[in-house]
C-alpha cells in the first residue's frame, strides 16, 4: 500500500480530544488499516460512544464559553463617520485620530489615514473619541454640570 494512503487512513483512525476519530464519526466505526485491531472494535456499539463523545463535547464547549464571557465586555458598535484612536503599533499608545470609513463583515473597521492607506483594525483594538466641550467662563460650575450631563446622556 502506499504510503501516503496509509497515513491518511492512521490519520482518520486516530482519536481526536473529544475521544472519537474521524472515521468513527463519519461510518460508526474505525476503518480498516494496517494497524491490527480486535474485531469488536467494528461492533456497532460505537454508536453509543458516538453519542458520549457527542454530549461530552457539547459540555465543554458550554463550559469554555462560560469561562470566556466571564470576563469580556461588550463593546459598543461604531458607525461610519466615527472619530476614534487606536494604539500606535511602535510605541502602544492610543495616539493615533482617525475616523472609520468602512465596516467589515467580522467586526473589523476600516480606518483611513493622512498618507491616504487604509487600515483594517478589530473593534478590540479601537475606541470612540469624542468631541472635547469648551467650559464657558461666565458659566457657573452647576451649569457646567448640568450641560456635561446631558452631553454625556446624548452620547450614549
Amino acid at each position: 500500500m502506499n504510503k501516503w494512503i496509509t497515513a491518511l487512513l492512521q490519520f482518520k483512525n486516530t482519536p481526536k480530544a473529544d475521544g472519537t476519530s474521524p472515521a468513527v464519526k463519519v461510518f460508526g466505526h474505525p476503518l480498516r488499516d494496517n494497524m491490527p485491531a480486535h474485531r469488536r472494535s467494528f461492533a456497532p456499539e460505537w454508536q453509543k460512544i458516538i453519542a458520549d463523545a457527542d454530549e461530552k463535547s457539547s459540555i465543554h464547549s458550554n463550559e469554555v464559553e462560560k469561562r470566556y464571557n466571564k470576563t469580556a465586555q461588550p463593546l459598543l458598535s461604531l458607525s461610519v463617520g466615527n472619530k476614534v484612536v487606536f494604539q500606535n503599533d511602535r510605541t502602544k499608545r492610543w495616539t493615533i485620530n482617525r475616523s472609520i470609513i468602512k465596516i467589515g463583515n467580522h467586526r473589523d473597521y476600516f480606518i483611513a489615514t493622512d498618507g491616504g492607506r487604509v487600515l483594517r483594525r478589530t473593534r478590540k483594538f479601537l475606541r470612540r473619541r469624542y468631541p472635547l466641550v469648551p467650559i464657558p467662563k461666565s458659566a457657573s460650575r452647576t451649569t457646567f454640570q448640568i450641560k456635561r450631563y446631558h452631553i454625556h446622556q446624548m452620547l450614549q
